[in-house]
């Protein structure tokens, strides 16, 4: 299935090329040295209490974060590994599908993109900052001109993709066969973030898988 092989990312540190294997009572972020692929693979979670790694990014420093079993009623919960300890960053009940993705902000928080066929009482897109305090989303409670920004007929948020430009802060996101690039502005007292879409690719395909 393709959750055996879910999600890509280089770890900015040693540029070793990592991904998910997103199963069940195997779950592991398994990590490659690109120039010695004849070499072992490292499960960076090996030993933690990682139910199922959904997703997974790295900040600047090569911290790692991962989202944890979001098939719960409790929804999802963002780990990150320190001194090789787990640290709980942030859970929330609209984080409730496996499809999703996190990118660093380049702030110390996380961008979270959510599978949804629309847009709902799941969030398709959450901000976390620093402090672990959700403060951005992206569900049918949100007011109307942040829904307007995300104008996908179906396929709102389509497998969950997300990306960030964290020297620019500009967001893409993926849904309806294209990617759309926002603009992203963080209030300079509260921090908390607007977005401005700038620009949507043509329909690619049917699934925005990366």
């Amino acid at each position: 299935s393709r959750q055996a092989i879910h999600r890509l990312a280089v770890n900015p540190v040693n540029n070793h090329v990592v991904f998910c294997y997103n199963v069940e009572g195997a779950s592991a972020i398994w990590s490659m040295d690109p120039a010695n692929l004849a070499g072992e693979a490292v499960n960076l979670i090996e030993g933690l209490a990682i139910t199922k790694a959904n997703a997974f990014c790295f900040d600047a420093e090569g911290t790692l974060y991962v989202m944890d079993n979001a098939n719960t009623s409790d929804g999802g919960k963002i780990v990150k590994v320190v001194n090789g300890e787990l640290v709980t960053v942030a859970q929330d009940a609209t984080w409730g599908v496996q499809d999703n993705s996190l990118a660093s902000d380049g702030r110390g928080g996380l961008w979270v993109a959510q599978n949804r066929w629309n847009i709902d009482a799941y969030s398709i897109l959450t901000h976390v900052n620093a402090a672990g305090e959700i403060d951005f989303k992206v569900t049918s409670s949100s007011p109307e001109e942040v829904k307007a920004l995300f104008t996908q007929v179906a396929n709102a948020s389509y497998r969950g993709q997300c990306a960030y430009d964290a020297e620019n802060h500009v967001l893409a996101f993926g849904g309806d066969k294209v990617v759309s690039l926002f603009k992203v502005y963080y209030d300079v007292i509260t921090g908390v973030p607007s977005l401005e879409k700038l620009i949507s690719t043509p329909a690619i395909s049917s699934n925005i898988d990366g």
